[in-house]
């Protein structure tokens, strides 16, 4: 099964609406609902993803309707997977962090590396390994987007200095431009779908901006107050799934993406009978059953994304919360759902 985080879809309402749509009648038409989409550990079937992005394109008269999603979302994820990578000592190095976890945003994306022998350029490609009914053109849209962003990002350059490849013949554009607002120079009809820039780069220190934090810091604690305007628990966790990925997930760091002092993060815990420890284990066990169940994440990379120091550790803490193993658990649910089937 493809699976992709709810996230992905993040903006979708907003821009469906800017476009003079209803996007509770296009979700419902697709079989989703607005509630899915504001769960932040939530997994949707990638496929039926793609088949909710071209309809959107087609209901909404909009060519682009990928880019311009891509260019008003604000990905937790990604930016996390970024702020991590920057801090590896040359944008290579950056990248292979950056590839490795891929799969946490989605199983079903291929992307790929690629050095060009006979020039000075450096690519970074993407292909589905699904299709769906109504194609995937709009799905390549928004995960170009997302990589063209983090490599913006992560790399030295400004946006002049990339190109955007992509195997879809240019379409009927109508009131909306030869290109997307935002974006490098795209080239239509290619072989690959994938993001262009200087080979040198790769060697080169990666952007470590503390501006860069601080206002992704912001930008999640805006998005939190807008989704969970009454309920701290709910944003906490949502900080806490964001960050553990990073390897930047604490107390002080989720006290900071939520605008607070941490002793005042603990006390308004405390209001709850709660304490940072609790929403954090109950945060993890729920991702780590996520996994589990749906995804093919290996035990060792799903201890490590969950901010655990090695398998073993994550292990005895699964223990205690389920009362087997994390291979005992998975083995019984994946059979569940096998008979099920």
């Amino acid at each position: 099964m493809y699976l992709v985080r709810s996230g992905a879809l993040q903006g979708f309402e907003m821009l469906v609406a800017q476009l003079g749509e209803n996007p509770s009648l296009l979700l419902a038409e697709l079989g989703f609902s607005s509630a899915q989409l504001r769960q932040p550990d939530a997994y949707l079937a990638y496929p039926r993803v793609a088949e909710l992005m071209e309809r959107a394109a087609e209901v909404c008269h909009c060519p682009w309707f990928g880019f311009e999603l891509s260019r008003r979302q604000r990905n937790t994820l990604v930016s996390e997977l970024a702020l991590r990578s920057a801090q590896e000592p040359t944008c290579a190095q950056a990248f292979d962090v950056t590839l490795q976890y891929g799969y946490l945003l989605a199983s079903g994306l291929t992307t790929a590396l690629h050095s060009q022998i006979h020039t000075e350029e450096c690519q970074i490609s993407m292909k589905f390994e699904f299709t769906s009914p109504r194609g995937t053109t709009q799905l390549m849209q928004l995960s170009l987007g997302v990589l063209y962003r983090s490599c913006l990002d992560t790399l030295p350059g400004e946006s002049q200095d990339f190109s955007i490849m992509v195997t879809q013949d240019v379409p009927a554009l109508a009131e909306f431009g030869s290109q997307p607002k935002g974006y490098p120079t795209l080239y239509f009809s290619q072989d690959k779908n994938a993001v262009s820039f200087p080979k040198r780069w790769l060697g080169e220190a990666p952007r470590r901006d503390e501006q860069y934090l601080s206002e992704h810091l912001q930008q999640q604690l805006d998005y939190m107050e807008a989704t969970y305007p009454d309920n701290l628990v709910l944003q906490l966790r949502y900080s806490i799934s964001s960050l553990l990925p990073s390897g930047e997930c604490s107390l002080d760091r989720c006290a900071a993406a939520l605008g607070l002092h941490p002793r005042l993060l603990q006390k308004r815990l405390q209001e709850q009978n709660l304490k940072y420890a609790d929403v954090l284990r109950e945060t993890r066990e729920q991702i780590a059953l996520q996994h589990l169940q749906n995804s093919s994440i290996s035990l060792t990379d799903l201890a490590l994304n969950l901010g655990f120091a090695e398998l073993a550790v994550f292990s005895r803490s699964f223990k205690r919360w389920q009362g087997v193993s994390p291979q005992q658990w998975q083995k019984q649910h994946r059979s569940n759902n096998n008979e099920l089937i």
